[in-house]
């Protein structure tokens, strides 16, 4: 099954900054950031800094805007707040969403003409990316035992979501049909498609070809 088509939009587009501010002073009471655009692939993401709020609040944070494949479902979105309300309940940080003006967690807003995307915005969780560390033994230790528990606690959240994510190793026809549109349009390199093909083939080789080795299979 493929989970979206060549001709569905899968990227949220760039909001300019008039319906940036607009929306940061009608939807949250922020009147005063500076906006810096932050990595992304499918979703917008920026980070807002010397925020001034009229009623207080952090003076950095996180504004993102959904994609268009995950906006399908309202669903999806109240699932990602939720289950990150319960990893922070269970001592897994979590960026903590800040509510809207009106107490909502998230709303529907007018990204660009006639775009109406998810917009929430979340406080800044402290911390340095991964690819700023030296992957010591210890470290791995340290990841392996975090991802573990996480299983554990969304296990037994309870919670569920019909939801089928378009850039998982779980939909690889949809990623490589991704890597050759991207390919014929001249966006990546033969040698990154190629990597891109090799990546999936190890995958393939070494778990999805193997689930049943495992007790409940590969959750990916």
């Amino acid at each position: 099954m493929e989970s979206y088509t060549s001709e569905e939009i899968t990227q949220a587009p760039k909001p300019d900054s008039h319906n940036l501010l607009r929306l940061l002073k009608s939807s949250y009471g922020i009147t005063q950031a500076h906006v810096t655009d932050l990595t992304g692939y499918e979703d917008c993401n920026f980070l807002l800094t010397d925020v001034v709020w009229e009623n207080g609040g952090p003076t950095r944070a996180i504004l993102k805007v959904t994609n268009p494949i995950e906006a399908r479902s309202d669903a999806n979105i109240d699932f990602q707040v939720r289950i990150c309300e319960i990893l922070n309940e269970s001592g897994i940080a979590c960026p903590r969403t800040i509510k809207r003006l009106d107490g909502r967690d998230w709303a529907w807003e007018v990204i660009a003409d006639e775009v109406h995307l998810p917009v929430r915005v979340f406080e800044v969780l402290p911390g340095t990316n991964l690819e700023n560390f030296n992957f010591e033994p210890e470290l791995i230790q340290e990841i392996g035992r975090l991802l573990a528990k996480f299983h554990v606690v969304v296990d037994n959240s309870g919670l569920s979501v019909a939801h089928v994510p378009f850039i998982a190793v779980a939909y690889r026809r949809s990623i490589l049909k991704e890597m050759e549109l991207q390919l014929n349009a001249s966006l990546i390199s033969t040698d990154e498609a190629q990597l891109i093909r090799d990546c999936l083939a190890e995958f393939d080789d070494r778990i999805g070809n193997n689930c049943e080795r495992n007790e409940t299979g590969t959750d990916f």
